[in-house]
C-alpha cells in the first residue's frame, strides 16, 4: 500500500471514524458501528426531479466504513438502523461507502 493510501485510511479511521470527532455509535443491521448522517447531501438530492413527489424520498444519508459491515450493501435490500427498515437506494464510495436509504412517509 502506498504512503498516501496508508495516510487516508489513517485519516478515515482516526479522525472521521473517531467518536470524539465526527461519527456516532449507532445500531446498523444488529452491530454497533460509527455511523455519520449527512444531512447536506441528503438536502441536495431531495432537491433533485426524481424525489420531488415527495412520495418515496430518501430519508437517510449515512456514511460507514465498508470493514464495519459484511459485504456491500446491494440496492433494494433493507438495512435496519436505529430500529427502523429502510430500502437501500444506492451505495457509492470505496473507502467509505454513502448509503442512501429510503422510507416510505
Amino acid at each position: 500500500m502506498s504512503i498516501f493510501k496508508e495516510m487516508v485510511k489513517n485519516d478515515t479511521d482516526n479522525v472521521i471514524f473517531n467518536l470524539d470527532e465526527i461519527a456516532d455509535l449507532h445500531e446498523l443491521d444488529g452491530r454497533q458501528i460509527p455511523v455519520i448522517f449527512d444531512e447536506v447531501t441528503l438536502e441536495k438530492m431531495k432537491s433533485q426531479p426524481k424525489y420531488a413527489d415527495g412520495y418515496n424520498t430518501a430519508t437517510r444519508l449515512i456514511l460507514v466504513r465498508p470493514a464495519d459491515l459484511p459485504g456491500k450493501p446491494a440496492e433494494g435490500a433493507h438495512l435496519t438502523l436505529d430500529g427502523k427498515t429502510y430500502l437501500v437506494k444506492g451505495v457509492t464510495g470505496r473507502l467509505i461507502w454513502r448509503i442512501a436509504l429510503e422510507a416510505n412517509r
